[in-house]
């Protein structure tokens, strides 16, 4: 959903916005936003995040993680890394040393495939409710650093449930 149409939905009274502190890797905490169930889009100094995301490989019982930024400005960076920063400890996904923009302005991951024993998976073992939080780290190519946390709409265990079944070969 746009950033546009969401304000607008908000200001008309037609959109629940809730938000909620999630614990980060090093100790921290950081402010996300749902509204009307899905995660807010994180955006700051012209770069807004478009994707954060993963898909089951059914045929292939794996997951597939995808991810992709807008820069308003069309400003191609210099690094972009992506991290699941989930846990206490970090855990690198993504490391482009070479990050190219489309015509569109978006810089887009190229796909990560992970597989059931990977540790980027633990949390599909967890019975409970879980929301993924992603770290974007770009690098300018004036070595300024913009940093946005993006999480995951909220995975609920009848969703996990399925992931196993697909992640297990029959």
């Amino acid at each position: 959903m746009s950033d546009r149409i969401l304000c607008t939905l908000r200001r008309a009274g037609l959109l629940y916005v809730m938000g909620m502190r999630l614990p980060v890797s090093g100790g921290g905490t950081i402010e996300v936003s749902f509204a009307g169930g899905l995660p807010v889009f994180a955006s700051e100094k012209g770069i807004t995040v478009r994707q954060a995301s993963f898909m089951p490989d059914v045929l292939n019982h794996q997951i597939v993680f995808v991810f992709a930024f807008e820069d308003a400005q069309g400003r191609v960076p210099k690094r972009v890394r992506v991290e699941d920063v989930t846990n206490p400890v970090a855990r690198l996904i993504v490391d482009d040393v070479h990050p190219k923009l489309d015509s569109s302005r978006f810089w887009r991951s190229e796909p990560v495939v992970v597989k059931k024993d990977d540790p980027l998976l633990d949390w599909v073992a967890h019975e409970s409710m879980t929301v993924l939080v992603y770290r974007f780290t770009i690098e300018g190519q004036d070595g300024a650093i913009t940093v946005l946390h993006q999480q995951t709409p909220m995975i609920q265990p009848f969703i996990k449930e399925s992931l196993r079944n697909i992640l297990k070969p029959q």
